[in-house]
Order: C-alpha cells, then sequence, then structure tokens
C-alpha cells in the first residue's frame, strides 16, 4: 500500500479503535461500572499523541522545509512564575506563501536555527503539517509535544470523578482497587505539588558572567498567586514584575528570551522596547539578569505562600477524607 492509503486507513482505525474502546467497557462494566467504558474511551484519546508519534516512525515521509519565524513564548504559571514553549514556524518551498505551520522543539533545536534556515521534517503523507523535526526522535518530540502534568492531573481526579468505586470493594480485588487509587491520586498530588512550588525568583547566573544589553520586549505584573490572571487568587504582600529580556548572546546565531523576576518599581519606569544592562552567563544565557532592580519580594511573601501551601493540604485531606468515606459506605 502507499504511504496514503496507510495513513487514510491509520485515521479510520482510530475511530473504529476509539468506539471499540468504549462498547468493549461498557459490556466488561455492565451495571456495576458503568464509568468504565468512558474511562477507556478517555484513555484512548490521552493516547493519541503516542499513535502520532508511532504514525511518524511507522508512516512518515521526509520533507524539505524553510523557517519563516522563530517563537520562543512565555507563559504565567498559578504559582506566579512562568514556563517557555519553543516552536518554528516552517514553510515548503515551491507553495503558497502563506501556508506555514507550526511545529513544537526543545530547547537545543530551536537555538540551532534561524530564520531562512532549511530544515529536514518527517511528516504524515494524509496531512503534511501534521510533523516535526527529523532531527528530534519521537521520544524528544513527546516530551515537549505532550502536556505531561495536565494529562495525570485529568486522568487522576477524572478517575474520583468516574466512580469512587475505586475504592470499594474487598479481597485481592479490593485491594489491587485502592493501591490503584492510590497510585494516581499520589500522581496527581505530586505533579500539582511540582507545578505549584510558590516561584522563588530568578536563577542567578552561573559563574563565568559575561556584560551585555537586552532589549524589553514584555512585562508581566504578578500581583496574586493561585491564578494565570492578575486580579485573582490570593494577593501578595510584595508585587513583583516578570521581565522578558530579548538579545543576542555570545555565540548565539538567534535572539534568545530571558525572563528575570525583580521588585515592583525597582526601576522606575520600565517599559518595552528599552535596551538595559544585564549580566548572563554563556553556557545559559536564560538566566540572564537586569543589572539594575531588587528581589527582595520572595523574602517579603513567604507568610502568603505558606497559607496557599496549608490551603493545599487541607484541600488533599478532605480529598482522602472522601475517598476513605466513600470505600466505608460501599462495605
Amino acid at each position: 500500500m502507499t504511504p496514503l492509503v496507510d495513513s487514510l486507513g491509520l485515521l479510520v482505525g482510530s475511530v473504529v479503535v476509539l468506539t471499540m474502546a468504549y462498547l468493549v467497557g461498557r459490556l466488561i462494566g455492565g451495571v456495576r461500572m458503568p464509568w468504565l467504558g468512558p474511562a477507556l474511551a478517555v484513555a484512548a484519546i490521552v493516547s493519541g499523541p503516542f499513535c502520532l508519534a508511532a504514525a511518524f516512525d511507522r508512516f512518515g515521509v521526509t520533507e524539505r522545509a524553510v523557517v519563516v519565524r522563530r517563537s520562543e513564548s512565555i507563559r504565567r504559571t498559578w504559582n506566579g512564575g512562568f514556563e517557555r514553549h519553543f516552536s518554528l514556524d516552517l514553510k515548503y518551498p515551491g507553495r503558497r506563501s502563506d501556508e506555514s505551520f507550526p511545529v513544537r522543539v526543545d530547547q537545543a533545536h530551536f537555538d540551532q536555527v534561524v530564520f531562512g534556515d532549511p530544515v529536514t521534517v518527517v511528516a504524515l503523507p494524509i496531512r503534511r503539517s501534521f510533523a516535526r523535526l527529523a532531527a528530534m526522535s519521537s521520544r524528544e518530540w513527546l516530551r515537549v509535544g505532550m502536556p505531561w502534568g495536565v494529562l495525570i492531573v485529568i486522568g487522576t481526579f477524572g478517575a474520583f470523578a468516574a466512580g469512587l468505586a475505586l475504592y470499594g470493594g474487598s479481597g485481592p480485588i479490593g485491594s489491587v482497587r485502592k493501591v490503584a487509587s492510590l497510585g494516581l491520586f499520589l500522581a496527581g498530588g505530586w505533579t500539582c505539588y511540582r507545578d505549584n512550588l510558590p516561584y522563588d525568583g530568578s536563577s542567578t547566573p552561573p559563574a563565568p558572567t559575561l556584560a551585555g544589553e537586552a532589549t524589553v520586549r514584555s512585562i508581566h505584573r504578578v500581583t496574586h498567586v493561585g491564578s494565570t490572571t492578575r486580579s485573582r487568587g490570593w494577593a501578595l504582600a510584595a508585587p513583583y514584575q516578570l521581565v522578558e529580556l530579548e538579545f543576542i548572546p555570545w555565540g548565539f546565531r538567534g535572539t534568545v528570551v530571558a525572563v528575570d523576576a525583580i521588585d515592583d518599581g525597582s526601576i522606575p519606569y520600565l517599559a518595552p522596547p528599552q535596551s538595559l544592562a544585564i549580566t548572563y552567563a554563556a553556557a545559559d544565557p536564560r538566566t540572564a539578569r537586569l543589572r539594575a532592580g531588587t528581589r527582595r519580594f520572595v523574602a517579603d511573601n513567604q507568610s502568603v505562600f505558606r497559607t496557599y501551601s496549608v490551603l493545599a493540604l487541607v484541600a488533599v485531606g478532605g480529598i482522602i477524607m472522601l475517598g476513605w468515606l466513600s470505600g466505608r459506605n460501599r462495605r
């Protein structure tokens, strides 16, 4: 069969597998476990990125493309910190000028290319915009393409919402259910804990450091934690600013974006596109720091972070108690 027929078969097969997973789950679950069918269907959907990675390896074709845009985006997180994402907008030569498509990449591959560079991609014949860099393995692509933390949390609390029946039963089957539920809960709890640790400020550039200048690209004023918006959650005693700094480090071909956290108002009239003095490490330029500005907000906000942690522990304890009471009522 041709690669196109293979890809069409994969698409149709995915729908068939999803339907079969739902029907088999309903048949096995019956009246006692009616949630098993939807749970298996959700599991099939979550496995989609793995199936796509396998499709790249099995059905992918090699194409030549050109980098038309590099994007390093910064997003605020619940704990008042930030996360960054890297992507490249690519275009296949010889096609319409407005036909470009994004490809997620990791930091190492992002720093290796600049605008206009030719790259090799592995694409699906059924839709050439479904592609990954040929230089990245499927494992590397999954690492940057899948929201692992979100999937674990959704899977965990989805299992609880689908039925606290996992805590029910006695004997060996009941023990297996309890162990499975505990494992899911711990995985989701650890993910929430890791992703919501109080932000403790910018990293210090490792020695030896270099001096330079950077352009202020954007400023995120953080006044609350526990929310990605500016005015919800728990108010901070000492607001601070996450400052995006764009510059070309020594030895790099393209720009990088560093983020420094400073006390609110410690640099008067700070706004894009000012050019300011920075200190950075050649080995890790994204840890650049503004030479002006202070960073006392971490110590000033400790009481708020302690309250934030206590409330999180209370929520976790409440879920554990709910599961225990549900299991006790089912005996």
